[in-house]
């Protein structure tokens, strides 16, 4: 347990420090604007995102009532 604990740590602050870094990068490197950057970020993390969450948390309900209860 603690290894999957500190796993999820460090990819938490992978994932949110890249989040802070990135439209930055995009605004000196690529030369975009705010709303296109923006754009961008919502494009890549924020739609994916959402239907992520909404998938698989329609299918753990449909897991959880076939009474799947694996490990415990």
């Amino acid at each position: 347990m603690r290894h999957l604990i500190a796993g999820s740590v460090v990819a938490g602050l992978i994932s949110y420090g890249l989040t802070q870094w990135l439209p930055t990068f995009f605004f000196r490197v690529h030369d975009l604007s705010q709303s296109q950057t923006g754009m961008l970020m919502a494009g890549v993390f924020g739609i994916p995102g959402s239907i992520g969450a909404l998938a698989f948390g329609k299918w753990f309900d449909r897991l959880s009532h076939r009474g799947f209860q694996h490990g415990i």
